[in-house]
């Protein structure tokens, strides 16, 4: 039995026809692409975030991706494999998923952001500055001390170590 259009409908569209004109006013995302198949799921994951956060999320959008991972990627997973893991992908629980922020998380998020990284750096540059001290009182030159400790010559001169009584 074949399809035929009801009356009214003047034309019937072909996918390829539709396919010309949808990216127009469709926004496709660029999808974050697994490296191994450790991480297929975890991009799968931050695809169907998007997707949600987007209000697009659909079981056919998440076969799709899945199917275009393993197939772009070459995994090896079977068609059955890549359409089961879209669909546990899809039946998961998104009600922990956050639609949007709030602007007070928003704003927290933000004012936190480089204060964790910029601490990090800063305990690690104290840390070579007192290992440059205490090789500098060993008696060792400041380009030995810079090269001891992979930093350039410039750096270890900025730390203004004291020079070695002789």
């Amino acid at each position: 039995m074949e399809y035929e259009p009801p009356e009214e409908i003047e034309r019937v569209y072909t996918i390829v026809e539709l396919g010309k004109y949808f990216t127009k006013f469709v926004k496709f995302h660029k999808p974050l692409y697994p490296h191994s198949k450790d991480e297929f799921m975890c991009s799968l994951t931050f695809y169907c975030q998007r997707l949600y956060y987007e209000k697009q999320l659909h079981y056919e959008a998440v076969i799709a991706m899945a199917l275009h991972f393993n197939a772009k990627c070459g995994f090896g997973y079977s068609h059955r494999e890549a359409m089961k893991k879209a669909k546990s992908m899809f039946l998961l629980d998104m009600s922990e998923w956050k639609v949007k922020l709030s602007e007070d998380e928003l704003r927290d998020a933000h004012s936190k952001g480089a204060l964790i990284p910029n601490s990090k750096k800063k305990e690690e540059a104290q840390q070579k500055r007192d290992k440059a001290m205490k090789l500098r009182k060993g008696g060792m030159s400041l380009k030995d001390i810079s090269i001891h400790l992979k930093v350039s010559l410039r750096t270890v001169n900025n730390w203004k170590l004291a020079k070695v009584k002789k």
